[in-house]
C-alpha cells in the first residue's frame, strides 16, 4: 500500500514538474535527438524532429540544423540559430510546400529584414525582400511577382487587375502584408528582365 501511494505521489510530482517545464509562449515541447528540447509552434500528430546543433541545459542552443518529420517523412527544415529551444537569430526556414524564409527570427517568428519565397499555390515563386513584422510584410520592401500564366489576376482596391506582364511592384511601405502607396510597377516578364515573355 505504501509503495502504491509513493508511486502515485511520484507520478503526480513528475506530472507537475513537466507542466512547469513548458515556458511561457511555447506551444508544445518536442524532444529531439540527444534529449535536446525545442518549441513546436504548430503541433501535429506523429511529428518528430532532429537537431544537429548545440544543447545547453536540455535546450537547443546556437547554430544548427533542425528537421521536422511527419510520420517519418521530412516536412520542414531550418538552418540557423536557436536560443533556449526557440528559433532566435539569423536563419533560413524551408517549408513543406517549397516556400523559403530567410532572415532574422525572434521566438520562432520572422522579425526585421528578410526574404520570403512563396511555395505552392497561386503565389508560387513570388519573392518579397524587405521589412517583416510578426512574420508579415511590414515597412519598406519589394515584391516580385513570378507569373505562372497569362491569365493571372489579383485584387487591387476590390477590382481584379491583370498581372500577366507585371513582375515587380516596389512599395514605399507595407503594413501587415498590405502594400500602401506603392511607387512603381515595372512591366517585365518574370523576375529577371532577360526572361522570355512567351
Amino acid at each position: 500500500m505504501r509503495k502504491a501511494i509513493f508511486l502515485g505521489g511520484m507520478l503526480m510530482l513528475v506530472g507537475a514538474v513537466h507542466a512547469k517545464e513548458l515556458p511561457e509562449g511555447f506551444n508544445e515541447l518536442i524532444r529531439a535527438n540527444e534529449g535536446c528540447h525545442l518549441n513546436n509552434p504548430f503541433p501535429k500528430p506523429k511529428e518528430t524532429v532532429s537537431w544537429t546543433g548545440g544543447c545547453v541545459d536540455g535546450w537547443a542552443e546556437g547554430f544548427g540544423v533542425m528537421r521536422w518529420y511527419s510520420d517519418g517523412v521530412l516536412t520542414d527544415t531550418y538552418v540557423g540559430e536557436y536560443k533556449k529551444g526557440r528559433i532566435n537569430g539569423v536563419g533560413q526556414y524551408t517549408w513543406r510546400d517549397g516556400g523559403v524564409q530567410t532572415g532574422v527570427w525572434v521566438d520562432d517568428v520572422m522579425q526585421g529584414f528578410g526574404e520570403t519565397i512563396s511555395g505552392k499555390g497561386l503565389h508560387r515563386g513570388d519573392v518579397y525582400v524587405g521589412n517583416i513584422k510578426d512574420g508579415m510584410m511590414h515597412g519598406r520592401g519589394k515584391y516580385h511577382f513570378h507569373m505562372h500564366n497569362k491569365d493571372s489576376q489579383k485584387l487591387s482596391g476590390g477590382k481584379a487587375i491583370d498581372l500577366s506582364d507585371i513582375a515587380v511592384r516596389s512599395g514605399k511601405y507595407w503594413i501587415l502584408d498590405v502594400i500602401h502607396d506603392y511607387n512603381e510597377v515595372v512591366a517585365v516578364c518574370g523576375i529577371h528582365e532577360h526572361e522570355d515573355c512567351e
